[in-house]
């Protein structure tokens, strides 16, 4: 994604560059909303646009309702408009990432002009959110690993690398103790946190949903937990080989 990304903006004969994805339907003047945006702030020649994410079936609205939201607006690389003089500035993407180099891009963005200039108005709809959990179990494996190797989301890391090892230590402490500690992340994670999430759009809520928002948790949270758990391994080998080589 990286090294496609640094393509299309090297081979743009324009000043200015618009990102968009496959899968993603802008509203029409998404473009007229970010050109005003960025040309209102000439501190900052960028202005990013906003994604909503939108399921077509009860197994994609159980997974966007644990991880994105219903009809809630994220930012998105694949909104947005930059001037290239950005990328002369803090550089292009890394290509050695297949997944989270829009992350890391943006924490060298804040470094050098602060925060992400917000186009409120320039919103666009992602309609491909998987409807399979093997696929949704890849996607989320490969976006935690690749987040761990670029080093955001460290929080996520942190906590998802510990929690297989909490549930192992508890369960020789105590069955019971974790049985109940399961019970209540799957009440916080999959019904708590959705309802606050997404609020009115999740109702009526039917027990089809229920049992689907409860499978999209075990495979969003299983695979992030094995993505990160084997991207420390890999930041580790790599630091080792590189501690070798210098001796």
């Amino acid at each position: 994604h990286g090294r496609a990304r640094n393509l299309g903006v090297q081979s743009s004969k324009h000043d200015w560059v618009v990102f968009i994805d496959a899968g993603i339907v802008p509203n029409v003047d998404w473009i007229e909303c970010l050109m005003r945006c960025a040309l209102s702030n000439p501190l900052v020649p960028a202005s990013f646009g906003l994604c909503l994410f939108e399921p077509d079936d009860i197994v994609s609205t159980a997974v966007a309702s644990v991880s994105y939201g219903l009809q809630v607006k994220h930012l998105a690389l694949p909104a947005s408009i930059f001037h290239k003089s950005i990328f002369d500035s803090i550089g292009y993407f890394r290509e050695d990432l297949r997944a989270a180099e829009d992350h890391e891009w943006f924490a060298r963005f804040k470094i050098s002009y602060g925060e992400l200039p917000i186009c409120e108005k320039a919103v666009v709809h992602y309609r491909e959110i998987p409807n399979s959990y093997r696929v949704v179990f890849s996607k989320w494996r490969r976006a935690a690993y690749f987040s761990c190797l670029a080093k955001t989301k460290k929080l996520q890391a942190f906590f998802y690398s510990l929690l297989p090892v909490i549930l192992v230590a508890f369960s020789f402490i105590n069955l019971y103790l974790i049985l109940s500690l399961i019970i209540i992340y799957f009440l916080i994670r999959g019904i708590i946190l959705p309802l606050r999430k997404n609020g009115l759009h999740l109702r009526p809520i039917s027990l089809k949903l229920l049992f689907n928002i409860f499978i999209s948790v075990v495979v969003i949270d299983s695979a992030k937990s094995l993505g990160f758990v084997s991207g420390l391994i890999k930041i580790y080998l790599i630091n080792k080989v590189d501690s070798m080589k210098k001796i």
